[in-house]
């Protein structure tokens, strides 16, 4: 939602300098309509010279303009030649970025073997014994390993540092760039009113004579631009207060506006549904989560744990209790009833038979209020313990509907 209304308020503001720009335009015509409207009440002999005047300053003021143009343009063209990697960079610093970050993963995983064989002494695999010289040449090929990884990564370091220095170095240029680009276009919308100036003074020398209609037609023409300015001028003044309130709404959707309100309204019912669950699955401890999600787990003594700290049945426990606690939040608040529970593989995995049976006890307890279904390749075992059976079986690489 925030993401919208940040959207919503880039628009509004946008908009905003759309009007800003063509009410600058409309002032612009409105002072050169009403410069040829006075120039045309001139009815004093010299009201031609005085035209080829404005004209010749006009070019003059031109031609200046043209070699100040040409000036900025040059050091655009001199400063791109500086960036020409700047589409190469960026691409070049997120793939360094990655790259180190893939290095780090592979040193956890080098520091997770080196941990088991420290351990271990007994294979929890084949239940042999490992021998302290097969554990002296691991811990040296690990660390051998290890030290070329880091190796690499302080090499990548000093290279992400080298190439972060010169994406910044490109974005000073380009926002050099930017200014001279919009200081050309100031210029050139300069030249552009002198134009239209000089070639209205052109037209008033040609039609001198027929001074008191063009009066008419301009004064005319001032109206309908005065007019086209006051609704540019209302169309501003509704965005200003639509931009107002969605910068007023972008406030409250921020992490710490309305949302964290509503977190911190939740939380304490989630807290207590969470551990509810767990206590119904026989695991005693209490589970609890602060408003940046972050878990605090303690046991019947006090002692606090990570959630790391638990075999993988009983986090599959913890796991499965926010499942069901978030659902009941979700059936809380909405208008849609949550009546549908899929459960693919739950029992196929960490659970042992204690788990399983306390959470089959808990799925007993939805009764009517939820459609469940459990996917399962533990036919043998699972299969007593529902009334209603769906079988598949796989034929020609598809799976099928056994009838």
């Amino acid at each position: 939602m925030n993401t919208l209304v940040r959207a919503k308020l880039q628009v509004a503001k946008e908009y905003i300098k759309d009007i800003d720009h063509k009410v600058e335009l409309v002032k612009s015509k409105v002072d050169e309509k009403e410069k040829l409207i006075k120039t045309l009440l001139k009815k004093s002999s010299d009201s031609v010279e005085s035209y080829n005047n404005e004209i010749k300053n006009s070019r003059k003021q031109i031609k200046e303009i043209q070699k100040k143009i040409k000036i900025k343009q040059e050091n655009i063209d001199r400063l791109l030649e500086k960036v020409k990697d700047k589409d190469e960079v960026p691409r070049k610093l997120l793939k360094m970025e990655g790259l180190e970050q893939q290095l780090k993963n592979k040193i956890k995983n080098i520091d997770k073997n080196v941990k088991f064989y420290k351990e271990n002494d007994i294979c929890p695999s084949c239940k042999q014994d490992i021998e302290e010289h097969h554990k002296e040449c691991v811990f040296k090929e690990k660390s051998d390993e290890k030290k070329e990884v880091e190796d690499g990564i302080a090499e990548l370091v000093e290279n992400i540092d080298t190439t972060g220095k010169r994406l910044d170095d490109i974005n000073i240029v380009l926002q050099e760039i930017d200014s001279l680009q919009t200081q050309i276009n100031e210029k050139q919308n300069q030249i552009d009113s002198s134009l239209r100036y000089i070639e209205k003074m052109q037209k008033n020398i040609e039609g001198i004579m027929e001074e008191g209609e063009e009066v008419e037609e301009s004064k005319k023409e001032l109206s309908e631009l005065i007019g086209e300015g006051k609704g540019y001028v209302g169309d501003r003044k509704k965005q200003a207060e639509d931009k107002h309130y969605y910068e007023i709404a972008s406030v409250l959707l921020k992490d710490s506006g309305i949302k964290a309100k509503i977190i911190k309204h939740y939380l304490p019912i989630m807290n207590k549904l969470i551990n509810k669950y767990l206590a119904d699955m026989d695991f005693f401890c209490q589970f609890d989560l602060d408003e940046n999600f972050n878990e605090t787990i303690k046991s019947r003594h006090r002692d606090e744990f990570t959630y790391h700290s638990f075999s993988e049945g009983e986090r599959l426990r913890i796991d499965l209790s926010l499942l069901l606690a978030w659902r009941e939040i979700a059936r809380l608040k909405n208008s849609v009833n949550c009546n549908l529970l899929i459960l693919d593989e739950v029992f196929d995995s960490s659970l042992d038979s204690v788990g399983t049976e306390e959470f089959l006890k808990l799925l007993t307890t939805f009764g009517n209020r939820a459609n469940i279904f459990v996917i399962s390749h533990k036919s043998d075992t699972m299969t007593d313990k529902f009334s209603n059976h769906i079988v598949f079986e796989k034929k020609n690489n598809f799976s099928r509907i056994k009838l």
